[in-house]
């Protein structure tokens, strides 16, 4: 008698296969077919887990990323999303269809400014935006492990705070620190207060030892350029105030009379 040959089972169903690598972070994710879910589940770090039995045909797969975890690399490709990641996969009968993530613990960031009560403008990199509190306090998550410059904009000031470098341009003051954000890092910077101005006097004698008045008082800071002025009063006193820490020289000008101190 001849053989009957038995019919080879013709596969009816794919799988999507997800591989995890990066840090030891987790993100929840759904597998959706018009409108229907299909798959659900957790991606743990560096672990690989699969949603069988699929049907042939495209779906929504979607990645919900906490606030501490990014998604940087998508099949070998750098790929940078927060939130929330969502693309179109594709699954062919008797496949697997095959997707490796990359997966980051994120940063923050955070500070506070003190005694501002005019908006205050802070920023990263001078791109990415932060909001500010009215209590004075601001915070960034969600950040890749790196090196940013934060830069608070301020109303014309003096301020003090512990490696933040400030400079006057263009009638505000920049803050500006270097923070180094890392892998599941909450960095918190310095405190920045507004620093209440120094102020020098003085008393000035004619060669008689009496007080001189109307004597023009220039103070100058290291790079020659007038820092304050003022004026000797009836008893040969002045004070010139508004002057930031640092080493000033003091001239003395006043016309036909000679000046002893």
């Amino acid at each position: 008698p001849t053989a009957t040959p038995t019919a080879t089972p013709v596969p009816t169903h794919g799988t999507l296969v997800l591989r995890t690598t990066g840090d030891d972070v987790s993100a929840s994710f759904t597998v959706v077919s018009s409108g229907a879910v299909c798959g659900e589940g957790e991606l743990a770090g560096n672990a690989e887990t699969s949603v069988d039995e699929l049907s042939k045909g495209s779906y929504i797969f979607t990645v919900n990323l906490p606030e501490n975890v990014l998604l940087t690399g998508l099949n070998g490709y750098p790929s940078l999303q927060r939130g929330t990641a969502q693309w179109l996969v594709t699954i062919a009968n008797g496949r697997e269809s095959v997707y490796e993530l990359e997966l980051t613990s994120a940063g923050s960031v955070s500070g506070r400014v003190e005694g501002v009560e005019a908006p205050v403008n802070i920023s990263l990199n001078g791109r990415e935006s932060i909001s500010f509190t009215a209590e004075g306090s601001f915070t960034q998550k969600g950040l890749l492990p790196d090196i940013y410059s934060v830069t608070v904009m301020l109303p014309a000031g003096q301020y003090s705070g512990e490696g933040w470098t400030f400079v006057d341009t263009n009638g505000v003051t920049m803050a500006i620190y270097p923070a180094v954000v890392e892998a599941g890092g909450a960095l918190e910077l310095p405190v920045i207060t507004p620093r209440t101005p120094g102020s020098v006097s003085g008393l000035v004698l004619d060669a008689a030892g009496m007080p001189l008045s109307g004597v023009a008082v220039s103070v100058l800071s290291a790079d020659g350029s007038m820092a304050a002025s003022a004026q000797t009063d009836a008893a040969g006193q002045w004070t010139a105030g508004g002057l930031n820490d640092g080493a000033y020289t003091v001239m003395y000008a006043h016309a036909g009379t000679a000046i002893a101190s």
